[in-house]
């Protein structure tokens, strides 16, 4: 409540000296009647020059409209005065002080009088300079760094359209951990990765660097997404201190569009296909660094395959977190890329975030757009490792030719099969003789799919359908396979090698 007069004690000028801060009073207009000895020590102003409205001389310019504004507002309103203003001293400099007034009002409720003091707070106010000059330069260098670590490029990859985003937070406290990653792992792979790392500043953007080289260093040698994920999380683990990493993991075959991917508690990818329609990928496992260790059930891997006009969006949970509505962020997203994938709306990773955010920007984001060319594949020549892994992927560039040429399942799969018994032929003569690869072509005409595998084995001198061959053997019954499930085939030999032509009619 405010003191009354009468509850002043005669003697308050002298309490008011005795105390160890600038003491003061004015009139109820505002015109100063009394300072106390410490006033006049510090600001070397003498009595006649601070009375009345003379103490505002001592007033830093830069402070002065502000400070006198915010003075004559509290005596019209009668409200309680505070602000932080800098004095000049005796010696010329400034000081910064927390200068306070109250309204002491009489009997009748008028003010009679006003109280004040001046704390001197320079040194928590040269702290307060010290530490936000700090901040900025650690925020400065993180930002520097984060975008340093963000590839300068992406891949130029045919029949795909990749594009990204990275918009540091403008608001929040300091720059996060996001990235975003795409590179090229060689024989027609993509690699992609996208994460979070827990917390902001100069240490999070460092550990984003070390996960983010992690992924790219094992995916030369590793390519499951889920055994890749469980070697970025034992780098994550050899920190210091626990810190969780959200990150997702996929790899991408253009020549077949499938793509493998994993995730560490990210936020799934979202997958529009050419009619706009929206799905969202497998659920995500748990973080990295949950000190799971060698423990790879957090990390499964999950298989999609991208149509001919897709979009596949990876992208940071600051994307949905703009006006804390994360569900109708999500369906602005969902959305947005809708409209892209049928054409709608500029095919763009900004366009992407314009569409979503709402409001003001809460954190970091980035994002990752992966785009299909809408023409459906006609013609592809690869040259693949004389492996038995090469026969199932042999087997997926098929599966893609055949699905986009809408041929029945059946059939395709007996396509399938047939060029699995070529490949695996090419594989073992051709490799029987040194050779480490073979070349597969393929191609979509009005009204046919071939196939091609050429090695450089001789692994069959004939030109004739096999006669006298019993089915059921364990050599020899690729070739009926072929004729038995295809429309035509063609064996050439020269002295450079074998090639098996293989057949599809496609219905008129």
């Amino acid at each position: 409540m405010p003191a009354t007069v009468g509850s002043h004690i005669p003697e308050w000028r002298q309490i008011a000296e005795a105390l160890p801060t600038i003491v003061w009073a004015t009139r109820p207009n505002g015109y100063a009647i009394f300072f106390n000895h410490r006033w006049y020590d510090y600001s070397g102003l003498t009595r006649e020059q601070s009375l009345a409205e003379g103490w505002l001389r001592a007033v830093h310019p830069d402070d002065f409209s502000q400070t006198l504004a915010n003075w004559r507002s509290a005596i019209l309103l009668g409200k309680p005065f505070e602000a932080e203003v800098r004095y000049r001293g005796a010696d010329g400099k400034y000081r910064w002080f927390l200068t306070r007034a109250n309204p002491v009002r009489d009997k009748s409720g008028r003010i009679a009088r006003w109280f004040g003091t001046c704390t001197d707070i320079d040194d928590q106010k040269s702290n307060e300079e010290a530490y936000a000059e700090l901040y900025q330069r650690e925020r400065r260098i993180a930002d520097t760094l984060q975008r340093a670590l963000l590839p300068p490029n992406l891949p130029r990859v045919p029949g795909l359209t990749l594009d990204a985003v990275y918009q540091p937070d403008t608001d929040e406290a300091n720059v996060g951990g996001d990235w975003y990653d795409a590179f090229d792992l060689g024989d027609g792979l993509v690699a992609f990765s996208i994460g979070d790392v827990a917390g902001h500043g100069l240490e999070a953007a460092v550990l984003m660097g070390r996960v983010r080289e992690t992924l790219r260093a094992a995916a030369i040698e590793e390519h499951d997404p889920g055994r890749v994920l469980q070697q970025a999380n034992a780098a994550v683990e050899l920190g210091d201190e626990s810190t969780l990493v959200s990150a997702m993991f996929a790899v991408l075959d253009r020549m077949t569009l499938r793509v493998t991917y994993a995730s560490a508690g990210h936020p799934p990818a979202l997958l529009a296909d050419a009619g706009g329609r929206v799905q969202e990928l497998a659920p995500p496992g748990v973080p990295l660094g949950m000190g799971l260790g060698s423990l790879t059930t957090g990390w499964e891997t999950h298989t999609v395959t991208l149509s001919p006009g897709a979009i596949l969006a990876f992208y940071t949970d600051g994307l949905l977190e703009s006006d804390r509505d994360l569900l109708g962020a999500e369906e602005r997203m969902r959305a947005a890329l809708s409209r892209q994938s049928r054409g709608m709306q500029q095919r763009s990773a900004l366009s992407l975030v314009a569409s979503t955010i709402v409001g003001r920007q809460r954190d970091d984001i980035a994002l990752l757009t992966i785009a299909t060319s809408p023409a459906p594949l006609r013609e592809l020549v690869v040259t693949l490792p004389a492996t038995p892994a090469s026969a199932r992927r042999a087997r997926h560039i098929v599966a893609r030719l055949t699905r986009e040429a809408q041929v029945p399942e059946e059939r395709s799969f007996d396509l399938q099969v047939a060029v699995g018994e070529a490949v695996n032929n090419a594989i073992e003569h051709a490799g029987a003789l040194g050779s480490e690869y073979f070349v597969l072509r393929a191609r979509r005409r009005a009204t046919s799919i071939t196939v091609e595998i050429s090695d450089q084995g001789m692994w069959l001198p004939k030109l004739e359908p096999p006669s006298g061959i019993d089915p059921l053997a364990d050599r020899g019954r690729g070739l009926t396979l072929m004729y038995a499930l295809t429309d035509d085939v063609q064996l050439e030999r020269t002295e450079d090698g074998t090639t098996v032509k293989l057949a599809l009619r496609l219905a008129a």
